[in-house]
């Protein structure tokens, strides 16, 4: 026999409702993130991307100083002044190489995440529990943000390098290091 709240005087069946905390993702990103961990494509990409930016550093830099005789000049000014107008080129380069990845690899990450999960046969599991969707929504989206930030930051040692030789603004890196995380999002 069914009946509603007004026909349970004493609040029984609201003694049986647990409350539920929310969690960014709740179980559903814990069981993500574990799934995408074994996958050897998050990780291939990481190192891929790496020796692309190095090998863009050694290819800009043997084009920016292709003689030997700017090691040997004697004027320590000009080769600091030299220094950092390639280091504001390359580190203006690098970030609009990773927006570019940005752009390129977030919809690969991200945008199979339910169309796996209907290739697969467990979306319907997954509708079923007592998970809320945007508990479902952001645990499948959250991990996979976390890869695609993990390509992004693979490129931060490679811009450290640049802030040694001196002319790249801080804030600029900041700022644009700002703008292609908010077009991650």
């Amino acid at each position: 026999m069914l009946y509603s709240q007004s026909d349970d005087p004493f609040g029984v069946a609201a003694l049986d409702a647990k409350p539920r905390r929310f969690y960014l993702g709740g179980a559903v990103a814990g069981w993500e993130l574990t799934r995408l961990a074994r996958r050897a494509f998050p990780t291939g990409s990481r190192i891929f991307v790496g020796l692309l930016l190095f090998i863009a550093l050694l290819v800009m830099y043997i084009a920016e100083f292709p003689r030997d005789d700017f090691v040997t000049s004697r004027d320590p000014l000009a080769i600091q002044t030299r220094l950092a107008e390639f280091g504001q080129k390359f580190s203006v380069v690098l970030l609009l190489a990773q927006a570019a990845i940005v752009i390129m690899i977030t919809p690969l990450f991200v945008g199979g995440a339910i169309v796996e999960e209907t290739d697969r046969r467990t979306l319907e599991f997954l509708l079923a529990t007592d998970l809320s969707p945007t508990e479902i929504i952001l645990g499948k989206l959250w991990p996979r943000l976390l890869l695609v930030f993990g390509v992004v930051l693979v490129g931060q040692p490679v811009l450290a390098i640049t802030q040694v030789w001196g002319g790249v603004d801080f804030r600029f890196v900041a700022m644009a290091s700002l703008v292609v995380g908010a077009s991650m999002w």
